[in-house]
């Protein structure tokens, strides 16, 4: 754990949420990566607060969540306890370390109505191409390139979500996919249009496109950082389609 701020609640290789509404939730010790820059912000409880917030106010216990491009796991995890044991979580993560450390955060709580999907999200289904940093956090599909250096390419497969044929009705949708948001929003088009799931995403300067897609599927959207309109908003802004 070299690397990580001091936590004396890090004891036998448990970590546990120290404060806000995930106070408590225990993280396996071994899969918090000393370089993912928001591992400070986990342990305290404090990451994309506002993002926590919208889900707390919007899942409750026996509610399905969907986290696409869940990362290490830590609003998979957040879901997973306000849905409670008779609730479902599906985390979408292709980035295989990250699909681990959600596999044994999750076990480290007793979550086992989280499942796990080592996949891409996108709008349509295929064999891709994932850009991983030397943070993995910020890994990105190839198409997508934010401009950041690559530490290694990885083969992956990607799926819209509309193809998957055994998703069960979403309450909620999480999308975290480093600039390709409006892409899983195309690819589930269909499930919108059926279950009209609340959305939570976090922009990455795609804010207009994203906004017009959601707009068009007859969704309001709204930024949950400030009033400055969210087409206009920087980049990383949280935003709730309803």
């Amino acid at each position: 754990m070299r690397g990580l701020p001091p936590v004396p609640w890090l004891q036998a290789g448990t970590a546990r949420v120290a404060g806000g509404a995930a106070r408590g939730i225990r993280l396996d010790a071994a899969h918090l990566p000393r370089e993912h820059i928001h591992a400070h912000h986990i342990l305290r409880g404090m990451l994309e607060v506002p993002g926590q917030e919208a889900l707390r106010r919007k899942l409750g216990p026996g509610a399905t969540f969907f986290d696409v491009g869940a990362n290490i796991g830590f609003f998979t995890l957040f879901g997973a306890r306000l849905v409670g044991p008779a609730g479902r979580v599906l985390a979408f993560e292709p980035v295989p370390a990250n699909a681990a450390a959600i596999r044994a955060h999750a076990a480290a709580n007793g979550f086992r109505w989280v499942e796990v999907r080592e996949q891409a999200v996108g709008e349509r289904s295929e064999r891709t191409t994932l850009s991983v940093p030397s943070d993995a956090s910020w890994a990105f599909l190839e198409h997508r390139d934010p401009g950041r250096k690559v530490a290694e390419r990885l083969a992956v497969e990607a799926v819209a979500l509309d193809d998957l044929r055994d998703l069960p009705r979403p309450d909620v949708v999480k999308i975290d996919t480093e600039g390709a948001e409006a892409d899983v929003l195309r690819g589930m088009r269909g499930l919108v249009e059926r279950h009209r799931p609340v959305i939570l995403a976090e922009m990455h300067a795609n804010n207009a496109e994203f906004a017009d897609l959601a707009e068009s599927l007859g969704y309001r959207v709204e930024n949950l950082e400030s009033t400055v309109p969210m087409r206009v908003a920087h980049d990383n802004v949280h935003v709730l389609a309803t």
